[in-house]
């Protein structure tokens, strides 16, 4: 039904990462692991593989092309 970038940190501590070859896009980050809780959040984001994402450790993030 589209594109989707998951990204997940199985680390015990923060870490940055950015994904190779993915072509700048707008998406929607449609769930985290900082607002599953309280309820998704859908943020705007243009994402590329100059892009940096921070994710806590055992953070995870999901993100929905437009």
């Amino acid at each position: 039904r589209g594109d989707v970038v998951v990204m997940m940190n199985l680390a015990d501590e923060e870490s940055t990462a950015s994904v190779q070859g993915l072509e700048k896009s707008d998406y929607q980050q449609w769930l985290n692991s900082q607002t599953i809780g309280s309820s998704p959040e859908r943020t705007e984001v243009k994402l590329d593989e100059q892009t940096a994402i921070t994710l806590a450790a055992k953070g995870y993030a999901v993100y929905v092309k437009q």
